[in-house]
């Protein structure tokens, strides 16, 4: 479990967060991506050269503010493979990006 004075240093230096956590007990907390992250990870998957599986896996990383230790975030993805498609799904929300426009025609 995160200690609680760690989520408040993690939310005072990248602002809002989200925290997921595995069957296991594993948690990974992700940040808001920032606008060039959101930028690339468009361009990525636009591209069909490239792994869109690799780009959105490269996108949740670059968002992953905790744990600390990126050798144990890659365990995390092994071991859950899955968990990046929720965590994909929640960061395209943090940034604002949605489905469908909900405003009105004027």
């Amino acid at each position: 479990m995160i200690p609680e004075g760690r989520i408040a240093e993690l939310k005072e230096h990248h602002g809002r967060l989200w925290l997921e956590t595995t069957d296991d007990g594993d948690e990974v907390v992700v940040r808001a991506p920032k606008r060039v992250e959101l930028a690339r990870f468009i361009d990525e998957v636009s591209n069909d050269d490239g792994s869109r599986a690799g780009a959105m896996k490269k996108f949740v990383e670059a968002c992953v503010v905790y744990p600390d230790d990126k050798a144990v975030v890659k365990d995390i993805f092994e071991r859950w493979p899955g968990l990046v498609t929720p965590l994909l799904t929640k960061l395209r929300e943090m940034s604002g990006a949605k489905r469908s426009a909900e405003g009105k025609e004027l």
